[in-house]
């Protein structure tokens, strides 16, 4: 995993090497090396069926507040559009109630929460009309499951899930950011904003089937996400 990391560091890093560099008529553009963190509330949403409790899944879990910490590189384009690549290792999951039926056939309900670690390598497009300040962007991401723990409220003890889950997932990403103006081209300050979007499964279907039984109709689960963060760019 570390070398994955570092893989991934050094491709961003690689890209900044390449970008151009070029002068408006009163900013100098160039690319830039930043550094952010803050808070991600996370929530997973559920295709719709019945487990083998009966229990029904449909639309999202409860919100499951962690952390966003990261590096990006801001490299420019042409006319305000600039190219973002970002290394992130951020904290998704959500929170869920679940009931079971003993062998008595009495049923219980519980309360858990999925607590999901990612690596995530999103490649972003972004608009800064006036090349400074206030910036859009939206693109893709990659994530790697790095850990996934099930944590109960009842005390029970965590169970390691990342077995059952997939490890690669995609997603999209559409957020806007706002970086103070700094005197003499030194770094810059802001806040950024954005809603991460799940495009694919992340239950290992085929791993519950083959080590379960009575698991039912298991519904495909998205990571979702929306992070508020601050930064620093140099």
């Amino acid at each position: 995993m570390k070398k994955l990391f570092l893989l991934a560091v050094a491709s961003v890093g690689l890209l900044s090497l390449q970008a151009q560099r070029f002068k408006g008529n009163t900013v100098t553009e160039r690319t830039k090396i930043g550094i952010h963190g803050g808070m991600s509330v996370a929530y997973l949403s559920y295709g719709s069926g019945y487990d083998g409790y009966g229990n029904y899944y449909s639309n999202n879990s409860d919100a499951l507040v962690g952390g966003t910490y990261g590096i990006d590189i801001e490299m420019p384009l042409k006319n305000g559009w600039y190219l973002q690549p970002e290394v992130n290792y951020t904290n998704m999951g959500g929170k869920d109630w679940n009931t079971q039926t003993d062998n008595n056939n009495n049923s219980y309900s519980f309360k858990y929460r999925d607590a999901l670690n990612y690596l995530q390598v999103p490649i972003l497009i972004k608009y800064k009309p006036m090349l400074q300040g206030f910036g859009i962007y939206f693109g893709p991401q990659y994530g790697y499951l790095l850990s996934a723990k099930e944590h109960y409220y009842d005390g029970s003890p965590s169970q390691n899930v990342k077995a059952s889950s997939i490890k690669n997932e995609f997603a999209l990403v559409l957020g806007f950011e706002y970086y103070f103006p700094s005197a003499n081209d030194g770094p810059s300050f802001g806040l950024g904003l954005r809603g991460v979007a799940g495009l694919t499964n992340n239950v290992n279907k085929d791993y519950l089937y083959n080590n379960f039984s009575n698991v039912g109709n298991i519904p495909s689960t998205r990571n979702n996400g929306i992070y508020l963060t601050a930064g620093v760019r140099f």
